[in-house]
């Protein structure tokens, strides 16, 4: 006889599931709008607990791994420059034309 599948709905609206902890008793979560900040939930619960927050200003496709022993993802570094460029307006050139065609 083939197992039966089990599925049931969480109702973690606005979340997104990184894994399970090491007992598989935790589902741990991120808000979809701010991934730095971890949470976790006993499936069945409806209480959401705050875990942790993790120490960079963004991050992003973040996952547990090694039931919670190890966590990858990507952190998002913005660097803003300031750059001098000679000669763009092409009607103060006398280019007569769109740079960028």
């Amino acid at each position: 006889m083939a197992d039966s599948l089990q599925q049931r709905y969480l109702g973690l609206n606005g979340y997104w599931p990184l894994g399970w902890s090491l007992d598989s008793k935790w589902l741990f979560i991120v808000k979809q709008n701010d991934m730095t900040r971890i949470f976790r939930v006993r499936p069945g619960e409806d209480t959401i607990r705050p875990f942790g927050k993790l120490p960079f200003e963004e991050v992003d496709q973040i996952s547990l791994m090694d039931g919670g022993r190890k966590m990858i993802g990507t952190v998002v570094e913005r660097k803003t420059d300031i750059w001098m460029i000679e000669n763009f307006d092409p009607d103060v050139t006398g280019a007569g034309k769109n740079r960028f065609d």
